[in-house]
């Protein structure tokens, strides 16, 4: 789940979760759909910059996750984002069950990050990916 963009020049571009998971951090927006599945975020810079390594290092063909190292619930990200921030998130916490879905879906949903990690390029944690991201806004943010 690409869950993290590269911010433009004026005002951060995320995907519509991550968007609504700092607005619901900040009090101004309420996080519907928080299910508890265990997921894998990925930072746009990381899976770029994946990419290019397998790209540029003649990495064996075949299928790479490239997404951030470990797994996270949106409850798990939304806390991550608003520990960043130094604030409490306001979220409204729903289980599968309470979640109306066309399909079925697991629980867990996580991809492994092994086989990159062995061609030599290990991928940064997702908590260390958010971390970065705050920092790129808040870079943006006090240049304007």
């Amino acid at each position: 789940m690409a869950l993290f963009a590269v911010p433009k020049k004026c005002e951060a571009e995320v995907c519509v979760p991550g968007k609504r998971m700092l607005l619901s951090a900040h009090g101004r927006a309420d996080m519907q759909r928080m299910e508890m599945v265990q997921k894998t975020p990925a930072y746009t810079p990381d899976i770029a910059a994946a990419t290019r390594f397998l790209l540029d290092s003649g990495a064996a063909a075949g299928l790479y996750h490239c997404v951030n190292s470990g797994s996270a619930t949106w409850e798990q990200v939304a806390r991550e984002v608003a520990r960043g921030l130094g604030i409490q998130p306001i979220l409204d916490l729903m289980t599968m069950e309470q979640v109306q879905m066309r399909a079925s879906r697991p629980r867990f949903c996580a991809l492994s990050t092994d086989k990159i990690a062995a061609a030599g390029f290990p991928m940064p944690t997702w908590q260390d990916a958010i971390a970065r991201w705050l920092a790129s806004r808040n870079a943006v943010s006090q240049s304007n």
